[in-house]
């Protein structure tokens, strides 16, 4: 070998075609000393994680080398990662409606309301990491670029989170309505009152009581509370048909079934933000572009 060859630097040529985080230091190989290394990257050149680029240099060049690429491809940055999906909780339940009260004599009282839900609560979705570099120079390079070279397209901002409306407890049960007896001869009264209405349920727990029985000589029933999110039933009409000597009877009305509560509010956050565009060339001060194709994103 000459003199001359021993002192002219080494030329390496290196093609990659379809690569995935190419790094053209180590696919050089073994290199003493200064060298002329170019890389003819025709392919895909992509990155598996938005914290590596697509293409770098690479680090230990010796002293003096030149290094080119030749981009007829394309080099494109992975892209960011998601934002973390919202959260979302579910609104207190509310509690049944209390049973109506039995009126001695009278019509019986209605049943209770059921207790409204409570509004559900939801999170934000986060928002989305920015994308990953396409090009990495971490020491001079000259570039002909006639392909494309492309930051990672930014990751998707997470779903905002779903909370649900808490169920509205069941009405009350109407009470049973009451018997009137009157002595005609001395106009004394006699009243029994009818049977209280069931409790409302609510959602998760043992369910809605039935109403219970009347006062007395066929005093009516109370009506059952209803389950969540339902009306209590009416209380029963008083019927029986019983009467004493020398007494006139009344029956009265059952009351009417409390209302079921309304179900709380359904609330949903917002979507978070979808992530940047990562850069196309990172460490732009040490790239000489001698032709620029298409440089997607920003150069750093």
């Amino acid at each position: 070998m000459s003199l001359l060859a021993l002192l002219l630097p080494r030329t390496v040529v290196l093609k990659p075609g379809d690569a995935v985080n190419y790094n053209m230091r180590a696919a050089a190989g073994n290199l003493v000393g200064p060298a002329v290394v170019i890389c003819l990257a025709e392919g895909a050149i992509t990155s598996t994680n938005s914290t590596l680029p697509a293409f770098t240099t690479g680090d230990g060049w010796g002293a003096g080398s030149v290094l080119m690429l030749i981009n007829k491809g394309t080099i494109t940055g992975a892209q960011g990662t998601s934002g973390a999906n919202g959260a979302g909780d579910t609104g207190t339940h509310g509690a049944g409606g209390g049973g109506g009260l039995g009126d001695a004599g009278g019509t019986g009282n209605s049943g209770q309301a059921g207790q409204g839900g409570g509004n559900g609560a939801a999170d934000n979705g986060g928002p989305g990491a920015a994308g990953g570099a396409g090009l990495r120079a971490t020491r001079a390079i000259i570039l002909r670029n006639s392909g494309t070279i492309a930051g990672g397209a930014g990751g998707l901002g997470g779903v905002g989170g779903v909370g649900s409306g808490g169920s509205g407890g069941g009405g009350g049960g109407g009470a049973g309505g009451g018997v009137r007896l009157t002595q005609t001869s001395t106009g004394q009264v006699v009243n029994y009152a009818g049977g209280r209405g069931g409790l409302g349920g609510r959602r998760l727990s043992t369910g809605p009581a039935s109403g219970a029985a009347g006062g007395g000589v066929g005093a009516g029933r109370g009506g059952d509370g209803g389950a969540y999110q339902s009306a209590g039933s009416a209380g029963s009409y008083a019927t029986g048909t019983d009467v004493p000597a020398g007494y006139t009877r009344v029956n009265r009305a059952g009351g009417a079934g409390g209302v079921a509560g309304s179900r709380g509010n359904t609330e949903r956050g917002s979507d978070g933000a979808p992530g940047v565009q990562g850069v196309a060339i990172e460490g732009a001060a040490s790239v000489t572009i001698a032709a620029q194709g298409t440089i997607s994103g920003n150069m750093s």
